[in-house]
């Protein structure tokens, strides 16, 4: 597939900005967080996700892979997800209560355990990738995608009040510090763009 230059420079824009808004989010100060400056790359960086989720999707329509390798690249995501979890989350925080740098009181998730199973961005790609890899079987498929980026977001106001109290559920709708994108609503960024790269 020939590259898009458009594509790739607002995939890379949404990576930049997602980047710096972590960057003030975590050690900006107040006077930073309150400049114009800073709530320009918050402000960006809120819509970077979005952003870059639609791009994956309209990637996912220019591949034209077999469903056997998409389904391989979403389970590919969905556990590195897990082992980026395990290397910047876990691992630092049971090296840091061992050392004695790190109270177990203190710590963000509350366990080095509980902070292994944060459901993130790569997760929610894989998942993603999945669930597009396994539509994309059905026929009248720009149809199908259209209802149900409808039905999502019609009942996504419910998804903060639906029980979710393990892991499984965390993936699928959680709305607390450990699921920072579960696949509802999510879903319906990579959704457009599926729509978008068929017409």
């Amino acid at each position: 597939m020939q590259r898009i230059r458009f594509f790739d420079l607002a995939r890379g824009l949404a990576i930049f900005f997602m980047i710096m808004q972590h960057i003030v989010l975590t050690y900006g100060t107040p006077q930073v967080n309150d400049s114009n400056i800073g709530k320009m790359f918050l402000l960006l960086g809120y819509s970077a996700a979005p952003v870059f989720l639609f791009l994956m999707g309209i990637f996912f329509v220019y591949s034209k892979k077999p469903i056997i390798n998409k389904l391989y690249r979403g389970i590919k995501l969905f556990l590195l997800g897990y082992l980026l979890n395990f290397l910047y989350l876990t691992l630092p925080a049971i090296i840091g209560v061992n050392l004695g740098i790190l109270s177990s009181n203190t710590l963000q998730y509350g366990s080095p355990f509980r902070a292994f199973f944060l459901v993130d961005l790569l997760q929610f790609a894989g998942l993603a990738y999945i669930v597009m890899a396994l539509l994309e079987r059905f026929p009248k498929k720009a149809h199908l995608f259209l209802f149900l980026i409808t039905i999502i977001t019609l009942v996504s106001p419910i998804f903060p009040n639906l029980p979710a109290d393990n892991i499984v559920l965390k993936l699928l709708w959680g709305a607390d510090e450990i699921s920072r994108f579960p696949l509802f609503p999510w879903l319906i960024y990579p959704l457009f763009g599926v729509v978008f790269g068929m017409v």
